[in-house]
């Protein structure tokens, strides 16, 4: 459940705040406080100098969450500038005009898809009773976990659910449905496939130690996630080219780059044509080269510029 409140008077110094943003095309979170509340500015601080405020440009898009007992208010920012240069501790942020507050979760959850067993509570002995029946979570935290299952089940249902964990390491835990969703079959998979249904269960009779097994599984979990993401590849920043007459011929347009844009440039704009249009230019770009006439270039051999930029010609 969340709502929508004012911000005025709401906001204090020294509350934490979690910045979230991007740089270079990677999710990027500064924890902070805050110094100083302005009427159109927040003023945040982090506990030491860090140099990616250099990085991130001004009016860019930030998320901001704002620690509340039970919950927290979240906004969307937008990056001002660092202050105090390469040593800088603390940066200015717009002050949001409205924040939603929203509910805290008594425990982290983490999206994932794993396969899980279940088996239903006798009412009378408590036993688990049946075949197991086998499903696969969306999410998992160490109170609870949605599922999606090709087995009807209902609201106050318990189960025994059977989890796995790393390497060969399980844990059973009780659980009590308390919500479920039938899909369409048109929408779960194809024609003829049986419905499914998404299942929220919340454990019931669960310890502290199994509590912490999962809790660490999660953990884990989302450390390879974040080693993987840091070594994937950055993709490239786009590079901003000149306004151009999309009328023009494309070797008018090409050399017209040349003027206003770098080598990459000129590539990304290449690269962005239609197959067809590539080999014209490039057709044209050889006929010229040979000391033919063609539209776009004013005189003979005189598209090499762009013939470099594409690295059709040494510079």
């Amino acid at each position: 459940m969340s709502d929508e409140i004012s911000v005025e008077g709401d906001l204090a110094i020294q509350d934490r705040v979690l910045a979230e943003t991007q740089i270079l095309g990677r999710p990027t979170l500064f924890r902070t406080v805050i110094v100083k509340v302005c009427a159109d500015e927040l003023w945040l601080g982090v506990a030491s100098p860090d140099h990616r405020l250099e990085a991130i440009h001004t009016d860019q898009s930030l998320r901001l969450t704002i620690a509340r007992p039970n919950g927290a208010l979240v906004g969307r920012s937008g990056f001002l500038r660092p202050l105090g240069g390469s040593k800088s501790r603390i940066f200015a942020v717009v002050r949001p005009a409205a924040l939603e507050r929203v509910q805290r979760r008594a425990h982290v959850r983490y999206n994932i898809e794993l396969p899980i067993h279940f088996r239903n509570i006798d009412p009378a002995t408590r036993e688990p009773r049946g075949k197991a029946a086998s499903a696969t979570t969306l999410s998992i935290s160490p109170g609870g976990l949605l599922l999606k299952t090709e087995i009807p089940l209902v609201v106050g249902q318990e189960l025994v659910l059977t989890l796995p964990l790393a390497g060969d390491d399980r844990v059973d835990i009780n659980g009590v449905v308390t919500r479920a969703i039938a899909e369409d079959a048109a929408d779960s998979g194809p024609e003829g496939a049986p419905s499914s249904t998404r299942v929220a269960i919340k454990f019931g009779r669960v310890t502290k130690v199994d509590q912490d097994r999962i809790l660490r599984f999660i953990i884990m979990l989302e450390h390879r996630r974040r080693e993987l993401a840091a070594r994937a590849p950055v993709a490239p920043a786009p590079v901003a080219l000149p306004p151009i007459d999309p009328n023009q011929p494309l070797i008018s347009v090409g050399l017209h780059l040349c003027e206003g844009s770098d080598a990459k440039g000129v590539r990304q704009w290449f690269d962005s044509l239609m197959p067809f249009d590539r080999i014209e230019l490039l057709s044209l770009l050889q006929a010229n080269m040979a000391g033919g006439a063609v539209p776009g270039a004013t005189e003979a051999a005189s598209v090499r510029p762009l013939a470099v930029a594409l690295g059709l010609l040494a510079a």
